[in-house]
């Protein structure tokens, strides 16, 4: 008997998500794409006279669909149906589907799949075109079709018109996730200008730290469960969807644990000082004060550690159920580990770009951990970075514009930040860990050292790095009598950071082969004092 697959992915849904820049409107959005693939989906299938329960659903999470028809009449009519629902609620959003048909359920979806990825550079035409003289939302820059009756009758586009229209419907949302019992109520916007909603609470640097999140390991899970499946094929349905539902709840522990552990005891006036955006499948979205991000993403990171093991070690076991041979089960991994990006930023700048340079930080974090070991499980790791300056969205030309000096005498690349730091469990010996930055922050607010010379420091480098290594040399015989064992203890924590330097040289690890001949030095000093800022260390503190 032929199956009938179809297959549904969202893309692109963070530019939906940020486009405005409102926090309202992505809460909005992040709820009506968490909605989309439960409830939604659940009144489109019966619409088509088919019961949710008792169709075929290996995948329907994260903006995808994986649905198995028995009829192919059935499937095309609930492509039709989800193709005009999606193009109603997720106006401009880019979104592929197929249907494909096969003997077995696995090569039905597995055609599905390979049929999606051959449409990846596929781009729909966005119609109709407005024309030149059509009004557009100042916010987003698209063809405004209606105006904000609520806000001053601005100008909106679909996308955002249809975002606030959901938003004023009781829906419990993607940050129920986050706290099911509802200790505090999330925050909707920066500005108090709707009498109903609850502010964010900012510091008084008015930063927020924008934190992107992406599990490693999933590929070798996919294999395995493809050779099991191989094995059983009449198991592939029952498999894939404990697998996919597994992870989820891995996911969602994950957060709910840093959520109690990190945003519960910092509430304030009955409001978390986070705002989740996404949370699906291995990934996770959030907006949080700056001085809790970094506390919120080990915590996260930790977590999903923990539950991904819980989550395996019951796939184990429902594989052997299975019948799959015990080698095959052998490759399944211990755990699974994350990388994570976080953006420092003003509460008035783009998110969009924050999210993008926060995702490109996550890819480099993970680079990172792929090359500090040869085992199958990478190490979770994490990389930030915080905006001085311009916002970029890539990550690699941000750190080569403000983190880098060519001292073009040595034919030397100063590194002043270091391209991520381990976390977790899984051992990377190749990276330093934040814990060590972590303990290097506390150690240097303790007051015993002066850092604002520290940041003196940095600038100098940049201007030169002969003139900052008599800086540093001064800074040392200042601190050497009257905080001598704090000296010990930086030159330990930066030892573990960076490797033995000369005391009498700049904080910096030993020369290494760069690119096109050059040598290179790495600190991290950068990374120190973006910390220290945001923990509102006073580095204005003359003391010896």
């Amino acid at each position: 008997m032929p199956y009938h697959a179809y297959l549904f992915e969202a893309r692109s849904i963070q530019p939906f998500l940020f486009a405005s820049g409102r926090l309202a409107d992505m809460v909005a959005g992040s709820d009506l794409l968490d909605e989309l693939s439960r409830g939604i989906l659940d009144q489109a299938l019966r619409a088509c006279e088919v019961e949710p329960d008792s169709l075929p659903a290996p995948r329907r999470a994260g903006g995808a669909l994986y649905l198995v028809f028995e009829d192919e009449e059935t499937a095309r009519r609930f492509r039709a149906l989800w193709r005009t629902l999606v193009a109603q609620l997720l106006p401009g959003i880019e979104r592929v589907d197929c249907i494909c048909s096969g003997e077995s359920v696995k090569g039905a979806i597995n055609a599905g799949i390979d049929t999606l990825a051959g449409m990846r550079n596929l781009q729909a035409a966005a119609l109709p075109n407005p024309a030149p003289v059509a009004e557009r939302n100042a916010r987003t820059g698209e063809v405004a079709v209606d105006r904000d009756r609520k806000r001053d009758r601005e100008p909106v586009d679909a996308a955002t018109r249809v975002k606030r229209q959901f938003a004023l419907s009781e829906h419990a949302g993607l940050a129920h996730k986050f706290d099911p019992d509802d200790h505090a109520e999330w925050p909707r916007n920066f500005e108090q200008d709707d009498p109903g909603s609850r502010r964010f609470p900012l510091g008084e640097d008015g930063m927020v730290g924008l934190i992107h999140a992406d599990g490693n390991g999933l590929g070798q899970i996919l294999r395995v469960l493809g050779d099991a499946t191989g094995h059983a094929p009449e198991h592939y349905v029952r498999l894939y969807r404990a697998f996919s539902e597994g992870l989820d709840a891995a996911t969602g522990d994950a957060a709910r644990s840093a959520t109690q552990d990190v945003l519960q005891p910092q509430v304030t006036g009955g409001v978390y000082p986070a705002r989740p955006l996404v949370l699906g499948g291995d990934d996770l979205t959030l907006l949080v004060r700056a001085d809790l991000a970094l506390d919120f993403t080990e915590g996260f990171i930790e977590a999903f550690e923990r539950e991904s093991e819980r989550m395996l070690q019951t796939l184990r076991g429902q594989l052997k159920e299975a019948g799959t041979p015990d080698d095959v089960i052998e490759r399944l991994p211990e755990r699974l580990t994350a990388c994570a990006g976080i953006t420092y930023l003003k509460s008035g700048q783009p998110f969009a770009r924050g999210y993008q340079l926060a995702e490109s930080l996550c890819d480099r974090a993970k680079q990172q951990s792929r090359s500090a070991t040869e085992e199958a499980t990478v190490p979770s790791s994490v990389a930030f970075h915080r905006i001085q300056t311009s916002l970029a969205d890539d990550a690699a030309a941000l750190s080569s514009q403000e983190m880098e000096r060519y001292e073009s005498t040595e034919n030397t690349v100063y590194h002043l930040g270091l391209p991520a730091y381990a976390a977790g469990q899984v051992d990377a010996a190749s990276l330093p860990r934040l814990q060590t930055l972590r303990d290097l922050v506390e150690h240097l607010q303790d007051g015993d050292l002066n850092a604002a010379r520290l940041r003196q420091l940095a600038t100098r480098i940049h201007e030169s790095p002969e003139l900052a290594r008599k800086e540093y040399n001064r800074w040392r015989a200042l601190a050497e009598a009257p905080a001598a064992r704090a000296l010990h203890e930086f030159d330990r924590h930066l030892e573990a950071l960076v490797g033995r330097a000369d005391e009498h040289d700049l904080p910096f690890g030993p020369e290494r082969d760069g690119d096109g001949g050059t040598r290179e030095r790495s600190s991290p000093l950068g990374d120190l004092l973006a910390l220290l800022a945001l923990h509102r260390q006073d580095t204005r503190k003359e003391t010896a």
